[in-house]
């Protein structure tokens, strides 16, 4: 169990064995910095807790196991409604908060009391990069698993084991995935369209070629990672020596008339105003008016 998930091996160790004893903790709080493979290891235990054997956690499809990564009250108080009804395929109901050190004190506090009896077979799995955020009272009804991440070494030499994996793929990987081994497999793999996209998209020749590539990234998942890229593509094109480390098809592109610091706030800005539910469609155009139009491009 959890053999994809490297390092932390007495938390894994300790999860394997209650797992396989039946009696896993009902409120569990993973607490880590980014990219230490927190929601990974929720999936692995959603899995086992629901005796999910065809992968329906890890596609989003199984009936029994809940995710939200936003709290409005309105949510909170629907899943305090759903845990109190009889599952609808497993034995049990996963009920997973990611990224809960963003939960405000009146969502904290409307889930105390479910907290401190939840219903039978009803597993709460929390992930959180900080403890401090949160109210004492809950963390006192979480049991609390502190991970770290590996080393890069280690990560690297796990992930050159992925067939067809060279050095320098696996260094790209690394670096676009900002340290998280789950998403540099998938690059490696081919399975992020966005990094091709991205390419596609800062290289496209006129408005009319860039608003062509926003259409086929609005149909992808996980486009809040368009923003890293587009930095990273931009950290290659305005580095002087031109070294490419995440890019190579930027060592040809166009010098532009712009600096990476003033990119970098435009991106920010962008970034930010995405998370504030600004649709991408419309953050992608202002990047073309500040930034793009400053660029002299081939004819």
């Amino acid at each position: 169990m959890f053999e994809q998930i490297l390092g932390n091996l007495p938390v894994k160790t300790y999860l394997s064995s209650r797992l396989e004893k039946q009696a896993f903790p009902q409120a569990c709080l993973f607490l880590g910095p980014k990219a230490v493979g927190k929601k990974n290891l929720v999936e692995e235990i959603a899995e086992t807790l629901l005796n999910d054997v065809n992968g329906l956690c890890k596609k989003r499809q199984h009936p029994d196991f809940y995710e939200l990564s936003t709290f409005s009250m309105e949510s909170i108080r629907s899943i305090i409604e759903e845990v109190h009804k009889p599952p609808f395929m497993a034995n049990a109901k996963v009920i997973a908060f990611y990224d809960a050190d963003q939960l405000s004190i009146t969502v904290q506090n409307a889930l105390l009391k479910t907290l401190e009896e939840p219903p039978k077979n009803t597993y709460f799995l929390w992930t959180a990069q900080n403890k401090t955020a949160m109210l004492p009272t809950v963390l006192s009804r979480l049991l609390v698993f502190p991970l770290v991440r590996v080393s890069t070494k280690e990560a690297k030499e796990h992930l050159l084991k992925e067939k067809g994996a060279t050095a320098s793929a696996v260094e790209k990987a690394f670096l676009l995935a900002e340290g998280s081994i789950a998403h540099a497999k998938k690059i490696l793999r081919g399975e992020d369209p966005l990094v091709s996209l991205t390419v596609s998209l800062l290289t496209a020749k006129d408005y009319f070629a860039y608003r062509q590539v926003v259409e086929k990234i609005l149909t992808v998942d996980h486009q809040e990672r368009l923003f890293s890229y587009i930095l990273f593509w931009w950290r290659d094109v305005t580095e002087k020596e031109r070294l490419c480390r995440y890019f190579p098809e930027a060592k040809t592109a166009v010098l532009p008339d712009i600096s990476f610091s003033e990119v970098e706030k435009i991106i920010g800005k962008l970034s930010h105003a995405y998370t504030l539910h600004i649709p991408l469609e419309e953050c992608l155009d202002q990047l073309f008016f500040e930034v793009f139009e400053r660029c002299s491009r081939p004819a």
